[in-house]
């Protein structure tokens, strides 16, 4: 068994094709009906599905917050193969979960790289209880070695290339504005060293307010910009704040849509308060919102609101 999963580590064409080959192989290997693995986030203690399978699509029901599967809790305390030859015997699993998908007897396994859980490895026989004996849990505990050790470079090629089309993304998009700011820029300038003795105070003023507005969002361009060798570098610092979520999004439409202001609807209650960094709020909400009003039709709306842990902003 071990052999056939490191031997289709070298033909997977990718790491989520890899995972699902080793779920495939578990499940013949142990005459399993369902296998899944699963990533761990440590920080938002978030449970999401990475590859299963005899698993539907639509039973696929993560990411969901560790301590809404107490199997999973006792599995990471424990830092060990859990195997429970009756479900129904105790909490670890929810009813609604049982009941909707026949389960009895399960074994989960975490996947751990040196002291970090990366994920968890798990499967059954599809409803029907069976006895997990002392050789096939040690054969099990090997695998999750060399699964652990494949889902963290799972884990961080899936990183890369998010990161990577980030960049990709973001690099075009600035490209394009910061045309716009540069051209304004270059005009009031232009205007000021032909024309600025017969310009009236009144038009001289008017010309000095759009130069610091435009020179505001070209520096705040180019402060995204160098974010993107802060990430590189993995130096970027988020500084996160309790704040009035309204005002800031009401400074950014201003800076970002201007003249098209009157074109974005902000449904944001003027006493939401959230604790965020406020420069990484202005850089997603000023790329959803660049991307809408360049797509997308009047009115762009912007919502925002904070439910259980979780602070949601939609454009």
């Amino acid at each position: 068994m071990v052999e056939r999963l490191a031997l289709a580590s070298q033909e997977a064409p990718t790491p989520v094709a890899l995972l699902e080959r080793i779920c495939t192989e578990i499940a013949g290997g142990f005459d399993f009906d369902r296998v899944v693995i699963t990533a761990y986030a440590p920080e938002s203690q978030e449970v999401r599905v990475l590859a299963a399978h005899g698993v539907a699509d639509a039973a696929l029901e993560l990411p969901v917050h560790i301590r809404a599967r107490p199997l999973l809790e006792r599995v990471l305390e424990e830092r060990d193969l859990v195997f429970v030859s009756d479900v129904a015997d105790g909490d670890l699993l929810p009813e609604d979960m049982v009941a909707k998908y026949a389960i009895s007897s399960v074994f989960t396994l975490p996947l751990f790289v040196q002291d970090r859980c990366l994920g968890f490895l798990g499967g059954d026989r599809g409803g029907s209880a069976f006895q997990l004996d002392e050789e096939p849990a040690r054969v099990l505990r090997t695998i999750g070695v060399l699964v652990a050790t494949l889902l963290q470079g799972a884990m961080v090629d899936e990183d890369q290339r998010r990161l990577d089309a980030a960049k990709s993304q973001f690099i075009a998009l600035a490209s394009h504005e910061l045309r716009a700011p540069v051209a304004v820029m270059y005009g009031i300038t232009a205007t000021l060293v032909a024309r600025g003795s017969e310009l009236a105070e009144s038009q001289l003023m008017e010309l000095r307010e759009a130069l610091h507005t435009q020179t505001s969002r070209l520096r705040f361009l180019v402060e995204h910009l160098l974010d993107l060798s802060r990430i590189d570098a993995q130096a970027l610092a988020l500084n996160p704040r309790r704040m009035r979520v309204r005002s800031r999004v009401e400074e950014l439409v201003l800076l970002i849509a201007e003249r098209r202001a009157p074109d974005v609807a902000i449904d944001v209650d003027p006493y939401l308060e959230a604790e965020v960094d406020a420069d990484a709020l202005d850089r997603v909400l000023s790329n959803l919102l660049v991307n809408a009003m360049k797509y997308g039709e009047p009115p762009v709306t912007i919502s925002a609101e904070q439910r259980d842990r979780h602070f949601r902003l939609a454009v």
